[in-house]
């Protein structure tokens, strides 16, 4: 994708791929037709708080369990790079609420999930809620790089610290390994080291033993991963 003035750390293999950057006069055909969908029958068109926010309780509220409430992850992993795609403010803005709406629901410790708290963070564990989170942070570290706002670097660190410090190791056994699914966790960890530096986050991948699990989500190296579901 190229260099972004964001990124602290550079690639060891340069990129192949070069970034094109088209505005709203540039841009035209089928792929202009599919952003504008995008955008005016889905992004500014969906009923954020009554089908997607409300999930995530203010302070005031108290989190109730809903059976396999899934797929919530896919609103913000989709929503983040529409304001790269068009400059409008009221996309901008859309972006801007579900953010500040989003981090109205974080607890002090960073957690941040429509699930009740449970015991040793349990609810990360179980019912997709720690994929939920990973793609928040996600979402937040490209929202960063695409626009250069602070405060969306802020919440992304709070975001990956909690992570780190509830994600299963030897010492911090996971609840139930069959349920955990870390579709997210790489990509948006190694975001995070990219435009901060922190190691932490890199060396989140090295944790050979928090992987070996029967999840869905298995790392290994192309060349030998065999997996069957």
């Amino acid at each position: 994708m190229g260099s972004n003035p964001a990124d602290v750390v550079s690639p060891r293999v340069p990129d192949r791929l070069c970034r094109v950057t088209l505005n709203q006069q540039e841009l035209g055909g089928e792929m202009d037709r599919r952003i504008r969908n995008l955008i005016y029958t889905n992004y500014m068109a969906v009923d954020l708080d009554g089908k997607w926010l409300n999930y995530f309780p203010q302070p005031h509220e108290s989190r109730r369990p809903e059976p396999r409430l899934l797929w919530h992850r896919q609103g913000i992993r989709r929503r983040q790079p529409v304001r790269r795609l068009h400059g409008r403010p009221e996309v901008a803005a859309r972006t801007q609420y579900i953010i500040d709406e989003l981090v109205k629901s974080r607890d002090a410790d960073g957690y941040l999930g429509f699930w009740k708290v449970e015991p040793k963070n349990r609810q990360d564990h179980i019912n997709w809620i720690l994929h939920e989170q990973e793609y928040i942070n996600l979402a937040l570290v490209r929202n960063y790089r695409c626009t250069g706002n602070p405060q969306s670097l802020a919440h992304a660190k709070i975001m990956g610290d909690y992570i780190l410090k509830t994600f299963p190791t030897p010492n911090n056994p996971c609840y139930d390994a069959g349920e955990i699914c870390t579709a997210g966790l790489p990509e948006g960890m190694l975001e995070l080291y990219r435009v901060t530096g922190d190691k932490r986050y890199f060396r989140l991948r090295r944790r050979r033993a928090a992987w070996e699990y029967r999840g869905e989500v298995q790392l290994a190296s192309l060349r030998t991963w065999e997996q069957d579901f």
